[in-house]
């Protein structure tokens, strides 16, 4: 038998990173941050990692990270078949709820076109755009954190109109029993 030459996988790794800027006060470093990685199409390459959650009927995949640094979705193989196709992913940080940080909403799109390298070897070519339509060299979200020094008054939803009902229900009863004695005199 002849040896068959048959062209590697290429693998690409998906990551992105998280930065927060302090405006004031110290942001908590174990706050859950989470991200989703979207294909335009199901079934469409993706890259894997075990710490993901994947959506089985989207294939979107979520990761989450606590504080600020890099985070990862794993990587992808593309082999010779994926030659001549283009994948395109959206990449978007989740709207979390922690107290005093407002989140990031851009919305990234990962271009992944696959060529051949040459004796049927895939290469890939990777372009990144954001909702702006520029286009930056990485994915990068950043979150702001303001925490005022001045201590937080919660609100207790008192509302002011029910004091000056019932104040004027007083004057009402006043003047009712005043004329009340009076046709008593009579």
């Amino acid at each position: 038998p002849k040896p068959v030459r048959t062209a590697p996988p290429i693998e690409l790794e998906f990551t992105g990173e998280k930065t927060i800027v302090v405006h004031s006060g110290t942001a908590p470093s174990d706050t859950p941050f989470s991200f989703i990685l979207t294909p335009e199409k199901v079934g469409q390459p993706m890259p894997k990692t075990s710490s993901a959650v994947v959506d089985p009927k989207t294939g979107a995949s979520t990761v989450t990270r606590k504080g600020k640094g890099t985070f990862s979705f794993g990587k992808m193989s593309l082999e010779k078949e994926d030659i001549g196709k283009t994948y395109r992913y959206t990449l978007r940080e989740v709207q979390g709820t922690a107290l005093n940080y407002t989140y990031d909403v851009t919305v990234f799109t990962i271009t992944v076109a696959v060529t051949d390298k040459g004796n049927g070897e895939p290469q890939a070519t990777v372009t990144i755009s954001d909702d702006n339509k520029k286009t930056p060299s990485s994915i990068v979200f950043t979150n702001t954190y303001s925490k005022s020094d001045k201590p937080d008054i919660p609100n207790t939803g008192q509302l002011w109109w029910p004091v000056a009902v019932m104040g004027g229900m007083g004057v009402v009863l006043v003047v009712s029993g005043l004329i009340r004695s009076r046709k008593e005199e009579y």
